[in-house]
């Protein structure tokens, strides 16, 4: 296991000692940041599962605006807060109808928006809307699907969740098209902000939306990324044991930073592109790939998979004719 305190005592050496204006903390995150993306590691695949949120409607909610507190008892009970999420209020005497951030989830009898209904609807009891909860909490250290087969359904409930482009998803949300029953799903990987927090978060966004909760809707696997820890020098870096080329690698990521962002403005030093170039071109690079690689061996072709139909199955593309015997 090796620990921040090793990574932290290169970062000072390469410097001379001591580290300028970034502490040795942020200078590790940012190359681990680097790391997890400059390679495909088969190290950083990790299994997932995803769960459908039901839509969920609301009545005669009480509003309360000093606070922008939205009440009713047992309301949300199973509401699920997920970055992004919206309410759609259409009814209320006093209040603007349109969609309204969430902030956060309470308590099961109320949620908190991100903005006020207006100071005139404060009191009111008679606030209606949707949840419409079109979308799905993804991993905090999630960097990536690994392929477009990434996910795939459980039961016959669910069919399929295929990924499209930005501009198709919300074009087929606009159109307000419902589902045709199948089960089938479109979804596109995005970050929206978590109100509560003031970050962003990824998630998958899906549509159509489903009015019944499933968990284990969606099973597979993604891409993390090496998530540092600061709160100790003795926390571990999550690098897989008995490959050191790996973890090489990443201490020379980690120095890279450390002189590129530190040294690398100057006039007779070498820029941080410079020094991950020599990096990624450098044998030990090499190496760290060829050890990652050696965690899952090539397996050929499926028994009985497109590539043996192809090779041994019938020529149906062939332009001779079996004439009769």
């Amino acid at each position: 296991m090796t620990q921040n305190a090793v990574f932290y005592d290169h970062i000072r050496h390469v410097l001379g000692g001591e580290t300028g204006d970034l502490p040795e903390h942020e200078i590790l995150r940012l190359a681990a940041d680097w790391f997890s993306g400059a390679h495909a590691w088969q190290f950083l695949i990790r299994p997932l599962r995803l769960h459908l949120r039901a839509s969920l409607s609301i009545t005669t909610a009480t509003y309360t605006h000093t606070s922008r507190e939205l009440e009713k008892i047992g309301a949300f009970a199973d509401y699920e807060y997920v970055a992004g999420d919206i309410i759609e209020v259409d009814a209320g005497a006093n209040a603007d109808l349109r969609a309204y951030p969430i902030e956060s989830r309470l308590d099961d009898d109320t949620i908190v928006l991100a903005e006020g209904l207006g100071a005139a609807a404060d009191g009111d009891s008679d606030i209606g809307g949707t949840l419409p909860n079109q979308s799905i909490a993804l991993p905090t250290d999630f960097m990536a699907f690994p392929s477009p087969r990434a996910l795939w359904s459980r039961g016959t409930e669910v069919r399929s969740l295929e990924f499209t482009s930005r501009e198709v998803f919300n074009a087929r949300r606009a159109s307000r098209v419902d589902s045709d029953g199948t089960g089938s799903f479109i979804g596109v990987v995005t970050e929206l902000m978590d109100r509560g927090a003031g970050l962003s978060r990824p998630v998958l966004e899906i549509f159509p939306g489903v009015t019944t909760a499933r968990l284990d809707a969606f099973r597979g696997y993604y891409r993390s990324r090496l998530v540092i820890d600061p709160s100790s020098d003795q926390n571990p870096v999550p690098l897989p044991a008995g490959r050191p080329a790996l973890e090489i690698a990443l201490i020379k990521a980690a120095r890279a930073f450390a002189l590129g962002l530190e040294e690398g403005e100057e006039a007779d030093r070498l820029s941080l592109e410079e020094h991950l170039r020599r990096l990624i071109s450098s044998d030990i690079w090499q190496a760290a790939r060829k050890q990652d690689g050696l965690q899952q061996p090539t397996v050929g072709p499926l028994r009985g998979g497109v590539g043996e139909r192809l090779r041994y199955g019938p020529r149906t593309l062939a332009t001779e004719v079996n004439g009769p015997s």
